[in-house]
């Protein structure tokens, strides 16, 4: 009786799988959000549903910093903070999920022009520098907060502007009660930052030299 010969079938291994691993994570992160839940519900996933939503909540974050001031009611406080939380959580998720998986689906892209997103991205920017804002006012308002101004609406939107960066104008007061917050602040505010920054250069047009080695 013959032996048959053993066939030896090989799977093809994986090189790396951080890059898989990386977007599963984020893909399950996008389900805590609210435009996750839109979208199941709505079905909200043309281009136009997007800009209406990014500007929605741009128009939102600027009603939540104004309503701050007038709020007095702890629970309604708490309710706004972990709203602007989710909010700003489901910003950053999209957007690094945006930049890293992006590409050709059925005919159509991810991305509907990169200026679009770049309109979308100033939105997204001022819209986080307002919820932050909001968080330091509902702490005005609370009492747990001193601002060294007295036009202190201001004070704090020209102090979550500068947190965006790494920086401080030295406004607000007790600073060391704030620094979990400014900490987040400055992390997320430098992440948007740099996007920014570097989709503005990747859309400024390509200069000519006439200098044939520059070419």
């Amino acid at each position: 009786m013959s032996k048959r010969p053993i066939i030896k079938i090989h799977s093809k291994k994986r090189d790396t799988f951080g890059i898989e691993k990386l977007e599963k994570t984020l893909f399950f992160l996008k389900k805590i959000s609210y435009f996750y839940v839109a979208e199941k519900v709505f079905g909200l996933s043309t281009f136009f549903a997007v800009d209406v939503w990014v500007l929605s909540f741009l128009t939102f974050s600027m009603i939540g910093y104004v309503a701050s001031f007038i709020i007095t009611a702890t629970s309604l406080q708490v309710l706004c903070v972990v709203l602007a939380a989710i909010r700003i959580f489901e910003v950053l998720i999209y957007l690094i999920f945006t930049m890293l998986f992006a590409q050709r689906k059925k005919g159509t892209a991810d991305l509907r022009s990169y200026r679009r997103w770049l309109i979308l991205l100033v939105s997204n920017y001022l819209e986080i520098i307002l919820w932050f804002g909001m968080f330091y006012s509902i702490l005005f308002t609370a009492g747990s907060l001193k601002i060294h101004s007295e036009h202190y609406a201001i004070a704090i939107l020209r102090e979550s502007l500068a947190f965006m960066v790494a920086n401080s104008t030295g406004t607000l007061g007790e600073f060391s009660k704030l620094s979990l917050l400014v900490t987040i602040q400055n992390f997320v505010g430098l992440f948007l930052t740099l996007v920014v920054a570097t989709r503005v250069i990747s859309l400024l047009p390509r200069l000519k030299s006439s200098d044939t080695s520059e070419s």
